[in-house]
């Protein structure tokens, strides 16, 4: 661990002994004390995923993002996040290891396990960052096995991703994973008070989601009739009641993290006939001095022309942006063992696609009349 990790941990477990004063805790919900609680001091490191991957010096590349671990502002990979919690594990005499996706590839992703009275228990922290940072439930802890092999699969249906699964529960004497039930983390978020209002939760999704599929409901909070321009007053609707992304309580919410958080909203507030013919996501990168930032744009289509957004890291939101002003960024895409396609080619690609859209639309609307 890193200093900063060292430092954060030891807190930790110094409020954990306060705790424990009043009240002795039982292991498991210890453990999900230092979980959550880890979970505030991270944001995934962007630079790692930007790194190119065609040569020999390109993977020592990342090799020495890897070896560099957790810096002062916590920005980690997999490896350190979860490897952080499997070290302060074993320091609190509990039995924890790090599993890599891929067996001997130190790039590969890695998610951890522990023992606790002769089960054994799964846990990913990394794609629970988001969810802890906007006052979410998290769903990577001590989920069943059952679960785990679901989401493996939906990531991968080919199922290569599954074998993964089966070396972890090798490594565990052939136990299968077993699961802590839902109402008993909800029981020690309340305990813990770690739900925040004034945050969406995922019943707020579920109701955002509800509401928003109702296309009559829509049209008149929108006041209008044309999809488009509801998809695009949507999109500006949410991203001004969002400010709210900014009120954590540890530290500002990760670019990584605050773009996945837009990501689950998209699936909340836009339906699946919406995504797919009135919004497009480029993602992307600008090179200055040898150095990658993380670039996330959003087309929405219109009648009579497109509306763009960036993300902006400074204030976690997106921006309404000119096509002129986006194409001046000079923003590429990252694509491996291919060509790097800039923002100019995706748009022009995509407007040629959507006339041919557009002239089908039109050639319904005396049909629709």
């Amino acid at each position: 661990m890193t200093e900063y990790e060292k430092t954060n941990a030891n807190r930790i477990l110094e409020e954990i002994a306060i705790l424990e004063k009043a009240k002795p805790m039982e292991t498991l919900k210890k453990i999900y004390y230092i979980y959550r609680k880890m979970g505030e001091i991270y944001s995934y490191k962007e630079e790692f995923n930007l790194a190119p991957e065609e040569t020999y010096s390109d993977y020592i590349e990342k090799i020495n993002i890897l070896r560099a671990g957790t810096n002062g502002k916590g920005e980690a990979l997999c490896r350190d996040i979860n490897g952080a919690i499997v070290e302060i594990l074993r320091k609190q005499g509990i039995n924890a290891h790090l599993v890599f996706m891929e067996e001997n590839n130190p790039l590969s992703h890695a998610d951890g396990c522990f023992e606790v009275d002769g089960r054994w228990y799964f846990f990913d922290l990394t794609p629970d960052l988001m969810r802890i940072q906007t006052g979410m439930k998290v769903n990577k802890f001590g989920i069943s096995q059952k679960q785990i092999e679901y989401d493996l699969k939906k990531a991968d249906p080919q199922g290569i991703r599954v074998y993964h699964l089966y070396r972890m529960n090798e490594q565990n004497d052939g136990k299968k994973f077993s699961e802590i039930p839902p109402e008993k983390i909800k029981q020690w978020d309340d305990e813990f008070k770690f739900n925040y209002k004034g945050i969406y939760t995922d019943e707020i999704f579920e109701m955002i989601k509800e509401e928003c599929s109702d296309k009559e409901l829509m049209k008149e909070f929108f006041k209008t009739d044309k999809e488009s321009e509801i998809v695009n007053k949507k999109f500006d609707f949410f991203l001004e009641h969002l400010k709210v992304i900014k009120a954590n309580y540890n530290k500002e919410i990760g670019d990584r993290e605050a773009i996945n958080y837009y990501f689950k909203l998209a699936k909340s507030v836009f339906t699946i006939d919406e995504i797919k013919n009135y919004l497009e996501i480029f993602n992307g990168y600008t090179e200055e001095e040898e150095k990658r930032t993380t670039q996330k744009v959003v087309i929405i289509k219109k009648e009579n022309e497109n509306v763009y957004y960036i993300y902006d890291s400074n204030t976690k939101i997106y921006k309404k942006i000119s096509k002129e002003e986006l194409l001046e960024k000079d923003i590429k895409n990252l694509k491996r063992k291919e060509e790097i396609d800039t923002i100019s080619k995706f748009i022009e690609k995509n407007e040629k696609r959507f006339e041919k859209k557009l002239n089908f639309f039109v050639s319904l609307k005396p049909l629709r009349e």
